[in-house]
């Protein structure tokens, strides 16, 4: 029997940072608080990004009160081209004033397509400045523990400017192994297996082997998922019993 150890890992471990520039305003978790998928980690200073939404707002409700007019206008021109029609066909209007009727419904046409086109222009800036306003909210992944607080409130930073906090999802852990390829292929996907951890049985199932033999090592990855509801701490070692012939 062969003791082979294999290092307690988080599934997935990330750090989390913005994907735009800005002031940090403030963070919300410090190392060692658990949070939930969406849960906010940090946020940035958006005064500027609330005014411009602010005025945004204001200009969003000017295009409409044009769209509105520009409705009204419509609508009248369309009725007065309606009443030029039957005149001329019946021979009480001349030909210029239908043609005046007829160009004012074009540029009322004119006109309510500008105003569509105005608010249309006014939404799409309203929906990047909400972009921007949620870029400026740093959001948990994944459910897991807090790790590592890089800054503080009161950094600047430029696009890209590196990790903020670094979150492991150490609800849901692995070791890996190192194994032999004939020890890997007695091995069951699936299979309970026990490590000892300091004297402490940790129970585990096999989850995968990874079918590459590293050429460093010689050997194969086995990755085994640690069972629910054990304390066992991401970083830690633990040994598994081997059979080697």
């Amino acid at each position: 029997v062969q003791n082979i150890s294999g290092q307690i890992m988080a599934a997935r471990e990330s750090n989390h940072g913005f994907d735009r520039a800005g002031i940090l305003a403030d963070v919300m978790v410090d190392e060692g608080d658990r949070v939930k998928k969406g849960d906010i980690l940090a946020k940035l200073d958006t005064r500027t990004l609330e005014a411009q939404n602010a005025q945004l707002r204001a200009d969003l409700e000017s295009a409409q009160a044009s769209k509105n007019e520009a409705q009204t206008n419509l609508d009248r021109a369309n009725a007065a081209y309606k009443r030029s029609e039957i005149l001329k066909k019946n021979g009480h209007i001349s030909q210029q004033r239908f043609d005046q009727a007829e160009n004012d419904l074009a540029a009322a046409q004119a006109r309510f397509t500008t105003a569509n086109s105005n608010i249309a222009k006014v939404n799409a800036a309203i929906d990047a400045n909400n972009a921007e306003l949620d870029l400026s909210m740093l959001r948990a992944q994944f459910d897991g523990s807090v790790t590592k607080r890089f800054l503080d409130e009161g950094a600047s930073f430029g696009m890209g400017g590196g990790p903020m906090i670094r979150l492991i999802e150490d609800s849901n852990l692995e070791i890996r192994v190192g194994l032999t390829e004939l020890a890997a292929t007695n091995m069951t996907i699936g299979q309970h297996y026990l490590f000892n951890q300091n004297g402490r049985e940790v129970r585990t199932t096999l989850k995968s082997i990874i079918g590459q033999i590293d050429q460093n090592t010689r050997t194969v990855t086995a990755i085994f998922v640690v069972n629910d509801d054990q304390l066992v701490i991401p970083g830690s070692l633990a040994d598994i019993a081997i059979k080697v012939n």
